[in-house]
């Protein structure tokens, strides 16, 4: 099946305005970071994302620099937030 396009960036914990999230939206583009705000010490990154469709989903294929963990919830949204 080919890669089904993300739609939009519903929201985001926290951005570096020289590598904002808008980056993960155009996988066509040069390979550019989606980093945290230099002055966020939280030390972690969230963003939920909106698909063009829904699909059934084998598989998830994320690009990964650092981090020593990944956690990924998959949802619809039509579901109650709960």
């Amino acid at each position: 099946m080919a890669p089904v396009k993300i739609s939009h960036v519903v929201s985001f914990s926290s951005q570096d305005p020289k590598y904002p999230v808008e980056n993960l939206l155009n996988p066509d583009s040069p390979r550019r970071p989606w980093l945290g705000c230099p002055q966020d010490k939280s030390g972690q990154l969230k963003v939920e994302l909106q698909l063009e469709r829904a699909v059934p989903t084998g598989y998830i294929d994320v690009g990964n620099c650092g981090c020593a963990f990944l956690q990924i919830d998959v949802g619809h949204s039509s579901w109650p937030l709960d």
